[in-house]
């Protein structure tokens, strides 16, 4: 009995010889698109550049016990931060003085912020500054992104 595993002809041999190579093309061309294609997602999935702290807020609000703050921008600088605070401040010659109240912010970004203070601020003009700190900033830090705001 007669096994008919390799060809016995030269024609046969050049038929299992194309099948193999066109065998042999798909395979490679099936390994092609799926490096490009792997290439291309690990490309669109990489994360996007870190972004600035931001405070977005109308430039004139009427003075008493509460600023409204429209948008706050507040990226994490380091594994496991757990955000901080806008703060009302006196503007100090176009920088943050003494601050007047604050509100606490996650990380990423926050809308509609409501700072209230603990007595009515008076028509003027005044910073907000966003800080990586937990309570009322002091005098010796100094805010991360600011905006001003002028009281009426």
């Amino acid at each position: 009995m007669r096994t008919n595993s390799l060809p016995t002809t030269p024609r046969a041999a050049r038929r299992w010889t194309g099948a193999g190579l066109l065998i042999a093309g798909l395979v490679l061309s099936a390994c092609s698109s799926a490096q490009s294609s792997s290439t291309t997602t690990s490309t669109e999935q990489r994360p996007a550049a870190p972004a600035s702290p931001a405070v977005t807020l109308e430039g004139s609000q009427a003075a008493g016990s509460s600023i409204k703050v429209d948008r706050v921008d507040l990226p994490r600088t380091v594994a496991g931060s757990s955000g901080g605070v806008v703060a009302v401040c006196a503007d100090a010659d176009g920088v943050a003085g003494t601050c007047d109240g604050y509100a606490m912010v996650p990380n990423g970004i926050s809308l509609d912020v409501t700072i209230h203070t603990p007595t009515p601020l008076v028509a003027g003009p005044y910073i907000v500054g966003v800080y990586y700190a937990h309570g009322l900033p002091s005098g010796d830090q100094h805010p991360a992104a600011t905006s001003k705001v002028q009281l009426s």
